[in-house]
C-alpha cells in the first residue's frame, strides 16, 4: 500500500479526472461539476461506464477526503480516474494544514467495514 500525503501527486498518478463534461468528453453529469464527484447512488452507473470504458476505473472518497484507488461501497463520493490502477494507493489531504486530521481512525472505520484488520496494511 502507498499513501500519498501530497493530494496532487497522488491525483496525478491515479489521473483523478476533474471538469470531466468539457475538459474529458465524458458523457457523465457529475453531481459536484468541476469537481468530478459523483455521489453514492450512482456508482452502479459509473461501474456500468467504466465497463464500457476500460481506460477509466472509480475512485473512491470519504467525508474527511480520504482517497481510494478503488471502489469502496458506501463511500461518501466517487469520481473516474484514467491513470494507474493500482488498488494500493490511497491518497490523503492529512499533510494540509488548513484540514489537517488524523487518517488512523478513518482508515480503521473502513477497514472495520471491510473486514479487514489496519495492522494488515
Amino acid at each position: 500500500m502507498k499513501v500519498f500525503l501530497d493530494i496532487e501527486e497522488f491525483n496525478k498518478k491515479v489521473g483523478l479526472l476533474r471538469d470531466i463534461q468539457y475538459s474529458h468528453g465524458i458523457e457523465l453529469e457529475p453531481c459536484w461539476g468541476v469537481l468530478g464527484l459523483f455521489k453514492p447512488h450512482r456508482l452502479n452507473e459509473l461501474r456500468e461506464y467504466i465497463e464500457k470504458h476500460p481506460e477509466y476505473h472509480i475512485i473512491s472518497t470519504t467525508k474527511n477526503w480520504v482517497y481510494f484507488n478503488r471502489v469502496i461501497e458506501n463511500c461518501c463520493g466517487y469520481f473516474l480516474g484514467e491513470g494507474d490502477k493500482n488498488q494500493e494507493h490511497i491518497g490523503s489531504i492529512a499533510s494540509d494544514p488548513v484540514r489537517n486530521f488524523d487518517i488512523e481512525p478513518e482508515l480503521e472505520n473502513l477497514f472495520k467495514s471491510e473486514k479487514k484488520n489496519v495492522a494488515d496494511f
